[in-house]
C-alpha cells in the first residue's frame, strides 16, 4: 500500500517528545516575556535603556531562561527515574 509510519512507539519516547516540546513552549514564552519587558523599558524609559539593559543583564536573563528550560525538564526525569522499576518487569 506504500509507506506506513510505525504505530509501536515506546510511551517512554512519546512522553520524552512531549516534554521535550512542552520545555521548548515554555522557553519561547519565557523570552517572549523577556523581548516584552525589554520594549517597555525601551519605550518608557528610553534615556536610561543602555544603563538598564547592559549587556551583563542581557546575558544573564538569557542564562537564566536556558537554566529554567532545563530544571523543568530535569524535574520530568528524575520524576520519570523515581517511578521506574526495572525489576516489575521481571517479577509480576
Amino acid at each position: 500500500m506504500g509507506d506506513r509510519q510505525p504505530t509501536n512507539i515506546p510511551p517512554a519516547l512519546a512522553i520524552f517528545a512531549y516534554q521535550f516540546s512542552v520545555t521548548f513552549g515554555y522557553v519561547q514564552c519565557v523570552m517572549n516575556l523577556v523581548i516584552a519587558t525589554n520594549r517597555f523599558i525601551a519605550v518608557c524609559y528610553p534615556l536610561r535603556y543602555k544603563s538598564i539593559f547592559n549587556k551583563t543583564v542581557c546575558v544573564s536573563v538569557a542564562l537564566n531562561v536556558a537554566m529554567q528550560g532545563v530544571l523543568c525538564i530535569s524535574l520530568y526525569f528524575s520524576e520519570c527515574l523515581c517511578l521506574w522499576d526495572p525489576f516489575s518487569t521481571f517479577f509480576f
